[in-house]
């Protein structure tokens, strides 16, 4: 799992990357038939790639913004661009380590 912020997660498996968000609520499940306190997530889809999943993060911060109330165009623009460069930039930094 990729903890990318403390209201997402990326689930990886052999097959896909699973967007999650973090619920900040547990649950009890059995593992092994003992009770077992788990995180809760909500999947948002399933991707190929991780570059997909991160791209549809991107998505899913826009819609958060701009979901409630009535905004601009240019502000619509602007923080559109303002979030794009902050997550480049933040892979950039985790490229290079």
């Amino acid at each position: 799992m990729i903890r990318v912020n403390e209201d997402w997660v990326i689930d990886v498996d052999n097959y896909s990357y699973a967007l999650q968000r973090d619920m900040h609520r547990t649950a009890l499940v059995k593992v092994d038939g003992k009770q077992v306190e788990r995180p809760m997530y909500k999947s948002v889809g399933y991707f190929a790639t991780l570059d997909q999943a991160l791209n549809r993060l991107l998505d899913e911060d826009f819609r958060e913004r701009f979901k409630d109330g009535e905004h601009t165009l240019e502000e619509a623009i602007r923080v559109t661009k303002e979030c794009r460069e902050a997550w480049e930039d933040l892979i950039r930094r985790c490229m290079n380590g």
